[in-house]
């Protein structure tokens, strides 16, 4: 989870174009949290929404990041963990 708060166009323009090559380098999805004015109306937030799979959310949109988070969590506990070495 990657959180940037841009407060002016220039702040974001800088913060996403270090945010755009790094989706590449996680080994897990990785989601976005973009807040502030800055980010309004930036064709970057265009480019981000595509680097992350469109895992991008808002100040706005928290609710909905909260019940996916929530989601997961219970399908993680649903995972059956094996032991390799209990098997043979």
């Amino acid at each position: 989870m990657l959180v940037a708060i841009a407060r002016d166009g220039g702040t974001a323009r800088k913060t996403a174009a270090t945010f755009l090559s790094l989706p590449e380098s996680f080994a897990l999805p990785a989601a976005l949290v973009l807040v502030g004015t800055g980010w309004a109306d930036r064709s970057e937030s265009d480019k981000l929404v595509r680097a992350f799979g469109g895992r991008i959310y808002t100040e706005h949109t928290l609710q909905e990041l909260a019940v996916l988070a929530a989601e997961m969590s219970v399908t993680s506990d649903t995972i059956e963990v094996s032991n390799p070495l209990e098997e043979r």
